[in-house]
């Protein structure tokens, strides 16, 4: 009886045991055919939890086969599975789910025990860790920024599909390295440096570093990371802010260009100021320098017939030889400023751009006559590659590569065979024509690189023909109205290569040719000149009376009512004037005589508003860039009047 009691008891304090466990419990013991094996199990005893998980009665499972109490056993192989266990003495721990009846799945941690001729079952409903879990992972998985767990080891332990799509390396590849090995060389020290502080505990809330893409490439990443020193572990995420970077990249560049172009912009008008204001009073300077030159010259004859006293006339032709050379003198020193005047238009920009379809082998031909005396014995080599043709004015493009064969040249310290010029022409990805002048010479030092197509900056020394310092701004400034670009990359004590890109041509467009109205020959012309500069009047009469007979208005309303009495055979107008411009002018005379306003030739000295270069753009009447000579008014004069035709 008192064994009896002790087994009582004990089964007893079992059962409490049991049944305060929160996980379920039970004893199945095999139930075998008359072959000996094993086709059910039945249910010896279970605990509490194990009957309120499969929502049935206590009498509804203990005693019961398996499959009664769980259809689906046989289907899901738990029947196999226990009788695996209940054979091999083996015991079975792993993650199982189930249906429980009312069609809920349900996921199990589960250990199977063997005993004799059954097994003991413990499980644990997993169901609520493993849908958190799963909400994990899809949040893992679908979030755009990149997730990592990395070790302290220097290994990533688990990352999300964003590295795959940001780097192009397989996770298991990424996770097979030290993550360092992805890294950039030049942001390794860094990245090791900021491992260690997490290491150590300090959380990374701004760093980045830049990790290489499995096409060769490297994509920068923004990181913040924070240590879990429990586990050995970091948690970190980055984002691939490459293309923000190149953005803001690309935006101070355009803010740079931005600030260049309004600097431009503000050169330019300044630059178009000066050239009008200078040009007048240099249009009377040269005419009237050429006026004297001319009388110089005829009393020169005048005096050589010897129809006076001998010594008179060789001391009057000493005389006069000192004042025609002296005039020629100042001629030279007016004529270096209209030179100094053009460079500043190209400048500015001010003047219409006829625009031909050229192409680039006889462009560059006659660049390299026009820099043949700076150029003398170098060597200059021709790699000239197919290029499409380009829209853009002749002149001016063979001007640009002037200007970079000179450069090129002024650049070599010496001529020995050493030192060389390359003209070297392609074409790109994009179609465009690809020009590169190629020098030798001394190079151009970094700080420098970055301000020579700024305008009036040079790198020439004193006592050097230092000009303007405009050269490569014009330059700058042509290709850039041509549709192209122009750079330069530069080593010292290696040389240089300016390269130019310019679009190819779309339709050939053609020189403006004015032809006017054909009239009688007379034997003396009638000519208005038209100019707020009473100076500039008086000069172009001088030079023009000679053969015509020239009035002079000095503003518009007077101009008019001139123009209004009688007719003339040209009228001289000047574009810019106080009051009354040019363009008004033109626009009275056009609907009062069309006739009359068909005469006109404009003179130009800067037209920099808006207005008076979209109406010399458009306009069929040909105009004059001042300063100009005697002998280009005389041959305009001449051809206007016989009723030729002028070419703008």
């Amino acid at each position: 009886m008192f064994e009896n009691g002790v087994i009582a008891a004990s089964e007893s304090r079992y059962r409490a045991v049991i049944e305060q466990m929160a996980d379920s419990f039970y004893v199945m013991g095999a139930v075998r055919d008359g072959d000996g094996e094993i086709r059910d199990f039945r249910v010896l005893e279970c605990n509490e939890t194990a009957t309120r998980r499969l929502n049935r009665d206590r009498t509804q499972v203990v005693g019961q086969l398996y499959s009664i109490v769980y259809p689906r056993a046989r289907q899901t192989g738990m029947i196999a599975r226990l009788a695996h266990v209940t054979t091999s003495r083996e015991v079975f721990d792993g993650e199982l789910a189930i249906d429980v009846p009312g069609g809920e799945k349900r996921h199990l941690w589960v250990r199977i025990m063997p005993i004799t001729d059954g097994v003991a079952i413990i499980s644990t409903d997993i169901t609520a860790q493993k849908r958190l879990e799963d909400e994990h992972e899809g949040f893992f998985r679908i979030v755009p920024d990149m997730l990592c767990v990395a070790g302290f080891d220097g290994y990533f332990k688990r990352l999300n599909p964003a590295w795959h799509e940001a780097l192009g390396w397989s996770l298991e590849e990424l996770t097979s390295r030290p993550f360092v090995d992805f890294v950039h060389p030049e942001d390794r020290a860094r990245t090791i440096a900021e491992t260690a502080k997490l290491i150590a505990g300090m959380a990374t809330l701004s760093f980045d570093n830049r990790y290489r893409h499995k096409n060769g490439g490297y994509r920068m990443l923004a990181w913040r990371a924070a240590p879990a020193k429990s586990l050995d572990v970091i948690f970190a995420t980055a984002r691939d802010v490459t293309d923000l970077v190149r953005t803001a990249e690309e935006l101070v560049a355009s803010k740079e260009h931005l600030a260049r172009t309004e600097r431009l912009a503000s050169l330019g008008a300044l630059a178009a100021g000066m050239g009008h204001e200078i040009n007048n009073p240099l249009l009377a300077v040269l005419s009237n320098l050429g006026f004297a030159e001319e009388a110089a010259q005829v009393a020169l004859r005048t005096l050589a017939d010897g129809n006076v006293d001998q010594p008179v006339v060789e001391q009057a032709i000493a005389q006069l030889r000192v004042l025609r050379d002296a005039l020629a003198d100042a001629g030279m020193g007016a004529d270096r400023v209209r030179t100094i005047v053009q460079d500043l238009r190209r400048f500015a920009r001010t003047e219409s751009v006829a625009s031909q379809t050229l192409k680039l082998p006889a462009v560059l031909e006659a660049a390299l006559q026009i820099a043949a005396p700076e150029l003398g014995d170098l060597r200059v080599i021709r790699q000239l590659g197919a290029t499409p043709e380009v829209n853009a004015d002749a002149s001016k493009l063979a001007q640009v590569f002037a200007h970079l064969l000179v450069n090129a040249a002024q650049a070599l310290l010496d001529r020995s065979e050493r030192n060389e010029i390359r003209i070297r022409t392609s074409s790109d990805a994009s179609g465009s024509a690809v020009i590169e002048v190629i020098d030798t010479g001394v190079g151009i030092a970094p700080e420098v690189v970055q301000h020579v197509f700024d305008p009036f900056f040079t790198t020439k020394r004193n006592g050097e023909d230092m000009g303007l310092g405009l050269g490569l701004a014009i330059c700058h400034s042509h290709v850039a109205m041509f549709g192209g670009e122009i750079d330069v990359i530069s080593t010292p004590g290696k040389g240089s290569t300016f390269r130019v890109v310019l679009p190819a041509a779309r339709a050939a467009v053609k020189t403006q040719t004015i032809r006017l109205p054909l009239i009688k020959p007379e034997t003396r012309a009638r000519i208005l000149v038209i100019d707020d500069e009473e100076i500039v009047g008086r000069s172009l009469q001088r030079i023009l009376s000679k053969m015509h007979d020239v009035e002079i208005a000095t503003e518009g309303a007077a101009a008019l009512a001139m123009i209004a009495r009688g007719r003339y055979d040209m009228i001289l107008c000047d574009i810019m004037m106080p009051n009354m411009s040019g363009v008004d002018i033109f626009e009275n005379v056009s609907r009062a005589n069309p006739e009359q306003a068909s005469r006109m030739v404009f003179m130009t000295g800067g037209a920099f508003t808006v207005r008076t270069q979209q109406f010399l753009s458009t306009t069929t009447n040909p105009h004059v860039l001042k300063p100009f000579s005697a002998e280009t008014i005389r041959s305009i004069a001449a051809t206007v009047i016989a009723g030729g035709t002028v070419s703008t």
